[in-house]
């Protein structure tokens, strides 16, 4: 990959749609078959019994937060923190990887919807809009000039690093920054192999057949698959820019 700094980042309800109600009930089978729907039968009973340490044993429990927590984490959150950790571990630039994670709007962050703040297009922005879109100018903008994304008005940005998994957590009034998010169930994640594993040489080649993708070190020492498109295409793109 091209060894610039980065931002990367993904939202807090990445795998929630906007259209999504709470009292959406989901059961256990329908849980299931979106779990294999999304991430193929092979791994689809770990992802299962992972999240569902989370249920209580009520019959009619409702797993509607747990496939939507187990779709955006597998697909964008978890992925994304492991190309932060693989831009970390094979850059040659210092301080030069800055992660984030957006929780604005509050309990409706889902997947691209910062774009509006960022590109401030919003038609009729609130107050607490306007707040967000000036911590993406300051923070984007600086980047853009001199790749550092600062702010003089906002909380300052600390580079990532993988042993803390620093990041930004963007919201109103002012952003924070968090360490160790979501380690556990990404670490989980990243146990599973579906994406890249970081303790194999970084350097690797993909080639597709028929939606599964094969990513291979050039020792040729270890191959990963995955089921979902999706995926492969978010980490083509990072490992050809």
């Amino acid at each position: 990959w091209n060894k610039k700094a980065i931002i990367v980042g993904a939202n807090t309800e990445e795998g929630y749609s906007q259209t999504y109600q709470p009292e959406t009930h989901v059961s256990r089978e329908e849980f299931v078959n979106s779990t294999i729907a999304n991430f193929g039968s092979q791994v689809a009973p770990l992802i299962v019994e992972e999240y569902s340490k989370q249920a209580s044993n009520e019959a009619e429990f409702n797993y509607a937060k747990l496939t939507y927590d187990s779709g955006g984490d597998g697909i964008f959150v978890c992925p994304t923190r492991a190309i932060a950790r693989l831009a970390h571990k094979t850059t040659d630039l210092p301080a030069s990887v800055y992660f984030y994670s957006n929780a604005y709007p509050p309990n409706a962050s889902t997947h691209a919807v910062e774009l509006a703040y960022v590109f401030r297009t919003l038609p009729t922005p609130t107050a607490d809009d306007n707040i967000i879109m000036n911590m993406f100018s300051d923070y984007w903008g600086n980047f853009a000039h001199n790749g550092v994304p600062q702010s003089n008005t906002f909380a300052t940005w600390p580079a990532y690093a993988s042993t803390a998994d620093e990041l930004l957590r963007i919201k109103v009034p002012n952003t924070t920054v968090l360490t160790g998010h979501k380690s556990e169930i990404c670490d989980f994640w990243d146990s599973l192999g579906i994406y890249i594993n970081l303790t194999t040489d970084a350097t690797v080649e993909m080639t597709t057949s028929n939606d599964i993708g094969i990513i291979e070190t050039t020792s040729g020492a270890t191959c990963y698959k995955s089921t979902n498109p999706l995926l492969l295409y978010m980490l083509m793109l990072f490992l050809t820019v």
